[in-house]
């Protein structure tokens, strides 16, 4: 069986950005960072959106911005547990859940001994962090669709045979994402792994053509 694939490139804010390259990312940010919480115009950070206009910021003092601002405080510290408050933390800074017990319990010590802002440096300063996302990269979830699609397979007894990136396809002038073809083998009927693939794994994948995939990338969020 074969399944095509979509991804999304990461989110860059580049030299010489034009203005729209600049919304492009501060919606991104926004989205990444509050959790696609709907944000209200008088919840933006219009002075930390202009300083990263002007170059005064980067990308990553934007994040920074978001993530000690009160809005995201009154969303994600006041309302939750500390625990909830950390695993939050990860996924919106980091891309990915805690990875176990030890690094919650090293975040609960420096939240405790150092603060609120100590905390929210202890993800973007981190060495992974850097990695990943550098200065102008915006956070994304690094659990991909090709991960979710393989660990699918193989909970159904079946092996991934390969995954081909295909091409690069744009959508709008500024919004690329990555097509890929993954093949498989699986003793189970197609239709009980699309029902599968569709509950557990991700609306952006399409058991079609390469031309119908495409038609239908302009309906991908």
């Amino acid at each position: 069986m074969t399944l095509w694939i979509v991804e999304k490139e990461p989110t860059e804010l580049k030299g010489n950005f034009s203005e729209e390259d600049l919304n492009t990312v501060i919606r991104a940010a926004y989205k990444q960072v509050l959790g696609n919480a709907h944000l209200m115009e008088s919840q933006r950070n219009y002075s930390a959106e202009s300083q990263l206009r002007h170059g005064n910021i980067n990308v990553k003092g934007f994040i920074s911005a978001i993530a000690k601002s009160q809005l995201y405080r009154d969303l994600f510290f006041e309302r939750v547990s500390q625990y909830r408050f950390i695993e939050l933390n990860c996924k919106h800074l980091l891309g990915r859940a805690p990875k176990d017990q030890t690094e919650i319990s090293y975040h609960v010590q420096v939240y405790q001994e150092l603060g609120y802002d100590a905390e929210i440096d202890s993800y973007l300063q981190s060495e992974e962090y850097n990695q990943n996302f550098g200065e102008n990269i915006v956070p994304y979830c690094r659990y991909p669709t090709i991960e979710r699609f393989e660990e699918c397979i193989s909970s159904l007894g079946g092996t991934l045979i390969s995954v081909d990136a295909s091409q690069k396809v744009w959508i709008g002038k500024h919004r690329q994402v990555i097509l890929y073809r993954a093949k498989a083998s699986l003793n189970t009927l197609n239709h009980e792994l699309k029902q599968y693939w569709f509950k557990y794994g991700g609306i952006n994948s399409k058991f079609e053509s390469i031309d119908s995939s495409q038609k239908k990338l302009s309906q991908l969020n």
